[in-house]
């Protein structure tokens, strides 16, 4: 019996995506193939290793997905689908075997479209083959959105994912330039203010003036009863729009040292925020942590810096912030106090006449800093023709070796494989960069492919920067007219896949210090890394940060929106968890490692884990498409 002969389960098809966007023309096609079918509590639909031939549409009941060689439910259980729901799309697709177990949980009835059928509707319907290509990226962001909630539910919550809209509050707390100091004096005191936004007649941001800029101004002897507040406030004040969120103003307030944002709305003063507004909960400030990094004066105060960094990271990362905002925070953060540092340097080495850039590579790089991470750095310094390099090398080592110790000592551990600016290999002129890059590219042998994944990801952190600008340039022209460059370096990343075994279940490796383990940085989040590299790489995209390569890469490729938000936020959950890993094992009095017990994790995490795991390998197969890699 056809499903036409069926109205009411015909009906409940019509209301369900994608088939409610079908045309009358194409229901009536499909009525005229599907077939019911009903199956009884804990019979099976679906065996692993099965080829996918048919598409379920459950029109009652709960299927249950299973893992295989788990004893208990809770560990066996990874998904459960309910009325409404599709499956096996994904399988259908891949035209590959199906995982797991799908079990009939309670008795089921379903609609039931065969493979051929299915296909079919896939031609003749661009909304319904359109669905089945973005049904993974969608369960990515459902996942992302749930996952946050799930996450950040004990926790006070956050403004930093939100628009600073939100925290506008009636009249903006401002003054006009002309008015006196005494009179502003009197009202922030009634009001209990600590600063005021100076707006000119059209509501127009000058300034800001706060108590810190009435001492400044008395002890330089600049006060007296007629000074108004033009003659005391302080320029320096960052202004953005309403519908910028707080991650970006926190982000500001990091880089300028401030602890105010004032927010614009129609080219008018609309709120002035404090950082406290942007974190509800939190005993260091991201502001006053800047400032402190940017006076520090000697090593110890850095080394007390470098701590408030690390329980800054801990105080978000318990709030739920995003991993992405946390990670481009903390990065931020570690870059102002690297400069300090080599400022602190730079006074006690005699090397101001050599103009050189201080790089960051790997992590610090890519702005993707976590809790625990070592040093990967290097230096670029000019030389013109006739100069003597290796007596410039000379002068600059040991200014580099003092800041590679410091940053040691502030809790930054020196690099094994010896990646740092004090050694002499990662110390070369321009040239010498351009030469040892050109070696790599044109001699791909392992060591080269090896190091591409740590100095292709470089970016300017101090100094001249135009150094760094010009071999990025450079190098992303010369990468992407590279085809057998880009080919080994694809191949050289499918060498690791994705720990997911046949049965949709997880490869754990079963010895080391930590068995039945699964290590999240290399075999999840350095698949996203290294296939973003090369996509970026290909198509001359000179930004290091993964998202960026991975949105720019897509954007001039024209690679589809949807499947790329897919990996966006499966490596977001993968940074996100491992996070919540190493805070778990500090917070514990345990050394931060990368190694998780996937079935330790709770039904939601592993569920959201599988799938991440899987959009990895939809990357790197993507990435093997267009190179020609073997997978």
């Amino acid at each position: 019996m056809t499903i036409s002969k069926d109205k009411a389960a015909l009906d409940a098809l019509c209301r369900r995506a994608p088939f409610d966007r079908l045309t009358p023309d194409q229901l009536l096609w499909l009525a005229g193939h599907l077939q019911p079918r009903e199956y009884l509590r804990g019979e099976a639909l679906l065996l692993p290793g099965a080829q996918a031939q048919t598409l379920f549409f459950i029109v009652s009941g709960m299927v249950q997905l299973e893992a295989m060689g788990k004893n208990s439910e809770d560990d066996r259980v990874l998904a459960e689908l309910v009325e409404g729901e599709s499956f096996p799309l994904e399988a259908l697709q891949e035209e590959r075997p199906v995982f797991s177990i799908f079990r009939a949980r309670t008795d089921v009835r379903c609609l039931e479209l065969p493979i051929e059928d299915f296909r079919e509707l896939c031609r003749i319907s661009a909304p319904f083959n359109e669905f089945c290509q973005q049904r993974a990226a969608a369960f990515l962001e459902q996942s992302r959105r749930i996952y946050h909630a799930h996450f950040a539910a004990d926790a006070t919550s956050t403004h930093l994912a939100s628009p600073l809209r939100g925290l506008i509050r009636g009249t903006p707390a401002s003054c006009a330039p002309g008015e006196s100091m005494a009179a502003v004096l009197q009202r922030m005191e009634q009001d209990g203010l600590h600063l005021l936004a100076v707006v000119d007649a059209g509501g127009k941001p000058l300034g800001t003036f706060s108590l810190g800029d009435l001492l400044k101004a008395h002890n330089a002897g600049r006060t007296g009863p007629g000074t108004t507040v033009a003659e005391v406030m302080s320029a320096d004040h960052i202004a953005m729009p309403a519908e910028a969120l707080g991650f970006e103003a926190a982000l500001l307030m990091a880089e300028r040292g401030l602890s105010h944002v004032l927010v614009m709305d129609g080219g008018r003063l609309a709120a002035v925020v404090a950082e406290r507004a942007l974190f509800a909960l939190q005993s260091v400030g991201i502001s006053r942590l800047a400032v402190e990094i940017r006076n520090a004066k000697e090593e110890s105060r850095l080394i007390s810096c470098a701590a408030d960094i690390h329980l800054l990271a801990h105080n978000m990362l318990g709030q739920g912030v995003a991993a992405h905002q946390l990670t481009r925070i903390v990065s931020t953060l570690n870059d102002r106090l690297t400069e300090r540092v080599i400022e602190l340097e730079l006074a006690r080495h005699d090397i101001g006449d050599i103009d050189f850039c201080w790089i960051a590579l790997g992590s610090e790089g890519r702005l993707e800093q976590t809790l625990c991470t070592d040093q990967d750095n290097g230096i670029i310094f000019a030389a013109a023709e006739g100069d003597d390099v290796e007596r410039q090398r000379g002068r600059l080592l040991p200014f580099a070796r003092a800041v590679n110790a410091t940053l040691n000592e502030c809790g930054f551990p020196l690099c094994s494989g010896g990646i740092m600016a004090g050694n002499p290999q990662w110390c070369l002129s321009a040239d010498e960069w351009q030469k040892k890059f050109a070696t790599w590219l044109r001699l791909p042998e392992p060591e080269a492919l090896l190091n591409a994944s740590i100095f292709f990801d470089l970016r300017p952190l101090w100094g001249d920067t135009r150094l760094a600008g010009d071999l990025l340039a450079w190098l992303a022209a010369g990468a992407d007219s590279n085809s057998r460059f880009l080919h080994l370096m694809s191949e050289n990343a499918m060498q690791r896949q994705p720990p997911i075994g046949f049965f949709r279940d997880f490869v754990v490796d079963k010895g080391g210090e930590h068995p039945d383990t699964i290590d999240l940085k290399l075999s999840g989040i350095t698949i996203f890394v290294d296939a973003a590299r090369i996509l970026g790489l290909a198509n001359g995209v000179s930004h290091s940060n993964t998202e960026s390569r991975l949105r720019m890469a897509a954007q001039r490729a024209g690679l589809n929106k949807a499947e790329v938000d897919a990996w966006v936020d499966a490596f977001h959950f993968m940074q996100t968890l491992r996070l919540r890993h190493q805070h778990g094992l500090t917070s514990r009095g345990e050394a931060a490692h990368n190694r998780i017990d996937p079935y330790a994790l709770n039904q939601l995490d592993r569920k959201f884990f599988l799938e991440a795991l899987r959009q990895a390998g939809l990357l790197q197969k993507r990435v093997s498409m267009s190179f020609g890699a073997r997978m």
